[in-house]
């Protein structure tokens, strides 16, 4: 005898996997998630209980009378019984009474949702990560995982966000997501995925809770966040370009020659497997092409200009399809040009985290200051958190280029030892490139970068009284 947690999909009954449909079809004893579950799908059982009335005493006891009786039992849970289907505590009473179980994977809600939806979660230069997760109600979650925590790390990875049992909980859900997300991201909600009544809402952060009041949804749909919903552009994948060999397929056809790396920007590709077997596939023909190596480069200097040079350096990667991520660690009060032109490319992460020019000690940019007086602590807090989520874009390797701009002027002051700012910077995955910008650049720094440029100042309109221009200053 056995008791099988089987998933029994979204919705749709041709959408349980056969493995599911033969165990329903033997077993002499289902347990059924109530509404969540078509009837059609257990239809065919000889005793079907529904637990939506039951206790998990009760689903218990029906487990263990089955056990006595020697019937196997079909647990049937919706979509995955493994996201959110209270399965370990079920498990967990199995296990204390010797009861053999067994687990049937089958098609989440959030899977059918990107299906109905005709949209990839994880698009290249876009996403490549999905976080599940679901909005605090009755039922409690962790205080690290609370959205608000979730949505600061994912807004800064790109990741996409798919929010089960939230559908109730939806305001204080966006309101959770809006100030790491914003109020343009792209949002959409499916209802009933894969149902006959399945309906679709698309929109933003910023209406996706009316559009749902309007709708009438209240439970029972999938939320989904994030920039891949509603990519403008983005690079092919590299798993089907024909100069991509793996092990199933060499690589065919080189890069043209514009577009190939020198030999001396290669490194060797990190496949799984010892490096014998590598090496048999490089001779073979099928090893992987060579990445580009990542660069650490560095403009400083007491001219004008290094900020500018990282925008186009910015600009370049993004004609070239490449995903970028850009942290200003003392603009944080500026409107600048760039920082609005961002605002209107998803492929870009724009992240300004400082508390706006800075006077500790020196003058420290290049612009003139019209706070009054100085904070440092305020400085300190805010380069501290701009240091973390710059360490998390690098360790990612979500970017293929990160500009930490002004970094220098907080490790300067002592707002972040440069110490990490190396190990981070050395713990880089091989393909990512970091520019830092900003005077005085340690030496320990300049060592370590591969190229450094010191801009230095010939003539300034400042030192004859003109004011900053939008768009050529800031």
């Amino acid at each position: 005898m056995t008791v099988h947690f089987i998933g029994a999909g979204p919705g749709d009954p041709d959408l349980i996997t056969v493995r599911g449909a033969e165990l329903l079809a033997c077993c002499p004893v289902v347990i059924h998630a109530g509404s969540l579950v078509p009837r059609s799908v257990i239809a065919r059982a000889a005793r079907a209980l529904d637990s939506s009335g039951m206790t998990l005493d009760e689903i218990v006891r029906e487990m263990a009378a089955a056990h006595r009786a020697g019937e196997d039992v079909a647990r049937v849970h919706s979509g995955d019984p493994c996201l959110f289907g209270s399965i370990a505590e079920q498990m967990r009473r199995l296990d204390a009474l010797g009861i053999p179980y067994a687990v049937v994977p089958g098609v989440s809600s959030f899977t059918a949702a990107a299906a109905a939806l005709r949209r990839e979660l994880t698009v290249p230069g876009v996403s490549q990560i999905v976080i599940i997760a679901r909005a605090p109600g009755r039922t409690p979650v962790p205080e690290r995982q609370r959205l608000e925590e979730l949505a600061r790390h994912g807004a800064t990875l790109g990741a996409t966000l798919a929010l089960f049992l939230s559908a109730g909980l939806v305001e204080e859900a966006v309101e959770a997501l809006l100030p790491a997300y914003g109020p343009g991201c792209p949002a959409a909600v499916v209802h009933r995925a894969s149902w006959p009544d399945e309906r679709i809402l698309r929109g933003t952060l910023s209406t996706i809770a009316a559009q749902m009041g309007a709708a009438g949804v209240h439970a029972t749909a999938m939320i989904l966040v994030g920039a891949a919903l509603a990519p403008e552009r983005f690079p092919d994948s590299r798993l089907y370009a024909p100069e991509f060999g793996h092990g199933f397929r060499a690589g065919l056809l080189a890069a043209s020659e514009e577009d190939r790396p020198a030999e001396h920007e290669l490194v060797p590709h990190t496949v799984a497997g010892s490096s014998s077997s590598r090496a048999a596939r490089r001779r073979n023909g099928t090893a992987c092409t060579l990445p580009p190596r990542g660069l650490l480069v560095v403009y400083t200097g007491d001219g004008k200009g290094k900020t500018t040079a990282a925008l186009g350096l910015v600009f370049r990667a993004l004609g070239r399809g490449l995903p970028v991520a850009v942290v200003q660690f003392i603009k944080g009060k500026w409107k600048t040009g760039e920082r609005l032109f961002a605002a209107t490319l998803p492929e870009l992460t724009f992240l300004t985290m400082g508390e706006g020019f800075t006077w500790v000690k020196d003058r420290v940019n290049d612009e003139e200051d019209d706070s009054e007086g100085d904070d440092s602590d305020a400085h300190g807090r805010a380069a501290r958190i701009a240091w973390k989520r710059a360490r998390d874009l690098l360790a990612a390797g979500a970017h293929r280029i990160v500009v930490l701009d002004e970094l220098t002027h907080a490790v300067r002051h002592g707002f972040v030892p440069i110490a990490d700012v190396l190990a981070a910077l050395a713990a880089r995955p091989a393909g990512v490139t970091a520019v830092v910008t900003g005077r005085g650049a340690p030496s320990e720094l300049v060592e370590a970068a591969d190229l450094v440029t010191e801009m230095r100042s010939v003539k300034h309109p400042f030192d004859r009284g003109d004011r900053a221009l939008p768009g050529v200053d800031f």
